[in-house]
């Protein structure tokens, strides 16, 4: 299985399917996040002097040095399920250190917890490993003191960020970017991974470029929004067309180029690059996942790798998000834009009907999503738009409105307005898991029928998706 455009949230709905070790997964991770606690790691690694690593010549260019933060996210998911350690080392990975006197001496004693969490013998790690990261750490922090104003402006700059929240370090981001730039290329760095234990092996992260880059939108108006940050708080919805990835320049900002017109415009990463990368892996595998999470993260990545998607051999499946922000358009809308730009049918699974029609017409939940920059996608919307403005009968018989929402173990239904907008309301994993399990089974069954897609909704109109275990 595959997951397409995958932020640091993306993977979430597929938990159950992730820590099934008979499931072989490859994650498409995005390399424009920018802001943050990553952004201000990222920009401290640009300043560094490189050449005192082994691995020195691969970050020649620092472009080549990636945020870490939704690789970090993503990990920390996966881990917290699949060891029996993980929560402990995920706490200790997700921690935000004060930046003080004493913290190299804090961050290593930390280092020491999560390899003996690990069950890592510190010997097999040799001197050498501990000197280079003593001297990783030493240096990290001597340009940070120097710089500290002169980066945190930087991403001010930069966006609205509210760079008092950065004053403390993110000891995950640190730990993972030790490994990264120490490693001589991004294989290397995952397999290191694998081998101390933070990623299972059934489980191949991948980043969609080699270089970083950053994440560009244009409004209704033509206007460029530069930058995650800017973007996800964007009070405007944006079109899912008009999602790029721009590449940075050395000196990390939005590479330019000139038109046929002489005029100054923004470089976009093209799709030809991406989609040769990928081709093998998306062609190949029995089911593909559109991840939920970010419209910004999921379109981007979707039309660099639309002509791939539109030729695999796979089931695609969507599962859409419950509620949206500000700066993404309704369910409908997104779940059209996907079919047309994949220009294949996929499975579209839609939250419950029940929970759209009776709870979220509660004005007190609408007020309070309403606050946080948020409003609901309800299912009954989505199904009748599609309906009456798709005209493939094999798409819509995909759109399936069957999944339930939970809160720790109970139905989101039996949750009162008030409990609905205090709780943590999500997908119900396990029951994408079964599902999912079992369209991919109907599906890959029906490899050599020439009627395939046809077959294919024949089976699934009989099947009673409240009853699969």
């Amino acid at each position: 299985m595959a997951i397409v455009g995958a932020g640091g949230s993306g993977t979430s709905v597929q938990r159950e399917l992730l820590i099934n070790q008979k499931i072989d997964f490859d994650i498409l991770l995005g390399v424009d996040d920018a802001f943050g606690s990553t952004g201000v790691v990222t920009k401290v690694l640009q300043r560094l002097d490189l050449s005192v690593f082994k691995s020195s010549n691969q970050f020649e260019d620092r472009r080549r040095i990636l945020p870490i933060g939704d690789t970090r996210n993503n990990i920390l998911r996966i881990l917290n399920y699949t060891h029996p350690k993980g929560r402990e080392i995920a706490d200790i990975l997700n921690q935000r250190v004060e930046i003080h006197e004493q913290i190299k001496t804090q961050i290593i004693k930390d280092f020491y917890k999560v390899f003996e969490l690990l069950k890592i013998n510190i010997k097999d790690l040799g001197e050498d490993f501990f000197k280079e990261l003593d001297l990783f750490l030493t240096e990290y922090f001597n340009v940070y003191k120097k710089q500290e104003s002169k980066i945190l402006n930087e991403i001010r700059s930069e966006s609205n960020f509210n760079i008092e929240k950065l004053k403390d370090l993110s000891f995950g981001n640190i730990f993972l970017m030790f490994f990264f730039l120490t490693s001589d290329s991004h294989k290397i760095f995952f397999s290191r991974l694998k081998v101390l234990g933070l990623i299972p092996e059934n489980i191949n992260f991948h980043y969609i470029s080699e270089f970083r880059h950053v994440l560009l939108a244009k409004n209704d108006d033509g206007e460029a929004i530069i930058g995650e940050h800017n973007v996800d708080s964007s009070t405007r919805p944006l079109s899912p067309s008009e999602f790029y990835l721009c590449p940075v320049d050395r000196d990390g900002k939005p590479h330019t180029i000139r038109n046929q017109s002489g005029e100054l415009e923004y470089d976009v990463i093209q799709p030809e690059i991406v989609q040769k990368k990928f081709e093998k892996i998306l062609k190949n595998a029995d089911t593909i996942f559109l991840a939920t999470g970010s419209y910004a993260n999921l379109f981007t990545q979707v039309k660099l790798l639309s002509k791939v998607l539109s030729k695999t051999n796979g089931l695609i499946i969507y599962v859409s998000n419950f509620a949206r922000t500000q700066n993404e358009v309704h369910a409908q809308f997104a779940v059209d834009k996907l079919y047309r730009m994949i220009n294949k049918q996929f499975v579209t699974l839609l939250v419950n009907y029940n929970l759209s029609s009776e709870l979220l017409s509660d004005s007190n939940v609408r007020v309070s999503y309403r606050r946080q920059g948020k409003s609901f996608n309800e299912a009954d919307e989505v199904f009748d738009f599609l309906k009456n403005n798709i005209k493939d009968p094999i798409f819509l018989e995909r759109v399936l409105p069957i999944l339930n929402l939970i809160h720790g173990n109970e139905s989101a239904l039996d949750l009162s307005a008030e409990d609905f907008v205090d709780k943590g309301i999500k997908h119900e994993p396990k029951e994408i898991a079964r599902i999912t399990i079992r369209l991919s089974d109907i599906y890959n069954q029906l490899a050599s029928n020439k009627n395939k897609e046809e077959d294919f909704n024949k089976k699934i109109l009989k099947i009673d998706f409240t009853k699969i275990k």
